[in-house]
């Protein structure tokens, strides 16, 4: 999503009488690149009015690019893989892309907790995982990553993501070089005490098998005998013993999620022209005449 915010010189005419013509670039850089930056704050803010508590991310989520004497265009536009931090195929997105539909409206992309699910063979294909009111959400009313990697672990499903951070953060581990011992029963008493650790390890392991956990949440695949009662989705549950029950986290639904037209991207940034142009033109006109050098 992006808007071009372009001069409209003749309806500033009027301001171009003594203004010498080396100086009309720089007025109208300026009048563009500050009318893009109002624009910019008052997508935000409506950005605060039409998304139920939005985070940070989202509200950072638009990008200007400034006017020059030489390029006389200031862009307001979605950050995109090109214009922020990392790139599309990071584990949250970028605004141009999840924004598109709150912009746009039409079906949502599927999130990154989707692809997970249906390459790992938990989610049909075509399906999308829709959030039920038993899934916690945190201060800005969504489900917490944390929850998600929750859900993947008992799965039994690696998370990409972290699992290319440890990769990198990891080295070969490094070999303990241990100084020589001073004397032959010095060495002949190290290794006794590491035999005598080897012992207890491998004692411990028959003595004490390891229990084998029990994870509380699960998967119904559609249309699948086991479970034939439950409806498709992911499942937790809760309670221990004769008085344990299950609830629905998530639903597999073969739809997307359809949304409606909310963020009037395009209208804020008319509007903010209509109002913040030739204003911001008349002080860059006078801001140009306290600033020109005379002419030699």
């Amino acid at each position: 999503m992006q808007y071009d915010v372009r001069a409209d010189l003749k309806q500033a005419e009027r301001y171009l009488i003594g203004l010498r013509k080396d100086q009309i670039p720089f007025a109208t850089a300026y009048a563009l690149t500050q009318t893009a930056k109002q624009a910019q704050q008052a997508i935000i803010g409506e950005m605060k009015s039409v998304f139920d508590r939005p985070k940070p991310y989202t509200l950072n989520g638009t990008f200007i690019k400034i006017a020059t004497k030489r390029d006389l265009v200031a862009v307001v536009k979605l950050k995109d893989g090109y214009t922020s931090k990392g790139s599309g195929d990071s584990k949250r997105g970028t605004p141009d892309k999840y924004l598109a539909p709150q912009v746009e409206g039409g079906p949502r992309r599927p999130k990154a907790f989707e692809k997970l699910l249906v390459s790992q063979g938990v989610m049909p294909p075509g399906y999308f995982a829709v959030p039920t009111k038993a899934a916690p959400k945190d201060a800005y009313g969504n489900v917490p990553s944390g929850f998600y990697t929750r859900i993947l672990s008992q799965l039994g499903i690696g998370d990409p993501f972290q699992r290319a951070r440890k990769k990198a953060v990891s080295g070969k581990p490094r070999r303990r070089v241990r100084p020589p011992s001073s004397s032959p029963i010095d060495r002949r008493e190290a290794f006794n005490r590491s035999e005598r650790r080897r012992k207890q390890r491998r004692l411990a392991q028959v003595t004490r098998p390891k229990a084998r956990p029990k994870y509380p949440i699960f998967s119904v695949y559609p249309n699948r005998e086991k479970n034939k009662h439950l409806e498709a989705g992911i499942w937790e549950r809760v309670g221990s013993g004769g008085k344990s029950t299950v609830r629905p986290l998530f639903l597999f639904v073969d739809s997307p999620p359809r949304y409606r037209k909310r963020l009037e991207f395009n209208r804020v940034v008319m509007n903010t022209i209509d109002s913040n142009l030739i204003k911001n033109f008349e002080a860059g006109f006078i801001r140009a005449q306290a600033t020109q050098r005379p002419l030699n």
